[in-house]
């Protein structure tokens, strides 16, 4: 039998005599024992999480804030400044003038969509289907063969 306390000590029992075989001084408190099939004694310890560490289960997003928060933290505050005279304006510039930019943005974009041309990237050739219909019947063409080939 073994047993483990609060003041770290570790001890194998003898059941018959009532009295400890071995004894142990572990740093921390064990907080599970158990012993295997083999007869090996397995410790186990509790986790000590440290708060003010990093998450160990923190998300992408809860990541990515805390980086700009830490970023945030090291920039002193006389040096995050806004453009006074940026606030407040009003653009100006007349109706004609904005439909006349948004129409040669929307051509801009119209010309770059044309350089683009969608590949065929041969997503799932290695079905068990198809993989069959190619090993097995080279030279037989049925209904089925023909349908899964010409979508391909």
């Amino acid at each position: 039998m073994a047993t483990s306390g609060l003041d770290g000590q570790l001890k194998l029992w003898d059941i018959r005599t009532y009295k400890p075989l071995q004894e142990y001084f572990t740093r921390t408190p064990a907080s599970s024992l158990s012993i295997s099939q083999l007869g090996l004694l397995g410790v186990g310890w509790e986790p000590n999480i440290d708060s003010l560490e990093a998450n160990p289960f923190q998300t992408k997003k809860q990541r990515q804030e805390a980086e700009v928060h830490s970023l945030l933290d090291k920039i002193q505050p006389e040096m995050i400044t806004l453009d006074p005279t940026f606030i407040g304006n009003i653009d100006r510039a007349s109706k004609e003038i904005q439909e006349k930019e948004r129409k040669e943005q929307e051509e801009e974009e119209r010309a770059c969509d044309g350089k683009w041309e969608l590949r065929n990237k041969a997503r799932g050739k290695n079905s068990s289907l198809k993989r069959y219909l190619r090993k097995k019947q080279k030279n037989v063409i049925d209904e089925q063969r023909v349908c899964l080939f010409a979508d391909t």
